[in-house]
């Protein structure tokens, strides 16, 4: 069990679309509650939270969000979370 669980995980990650921009991404598809963006090289579908932010540090110090800290982006002015 433990290398079926291993294995898709690997598979999972060599089927991950790259990107160097979101405009890169042309495979992967989120849902309607959220955004496609291009983070650390990966496309990654992001949820939009209401709090603003200029840096990373803004989402991080956000004590009220429901987001794990390791999670946590600002795209474009507002704090998102990835959906890994």
């Amino acid at each position: 069990m433990k290398v079926f669980i291993l294995l898709a995980v690997v598979i999972g990650y060599v089927a991950a679309e790259s990107c160097r921009a979101d405009g890169d991404c042309r495979h992967t598809q989120c849902d309607s509650t959220s955004q496609l963006h291009c983070i650390q090289g990966l496309c990654t579908c992001t949820q939009a939270s209401d709090y603003s932010c200029t840096s990373l540090n803004d989402c991080l110090n956000l004590a009220s969000w429901d987001c794990q800290r390791d999670r946590r982006h600002c795209i474009d002015g507002r704090c998102r979370c990835t959906r890994f």
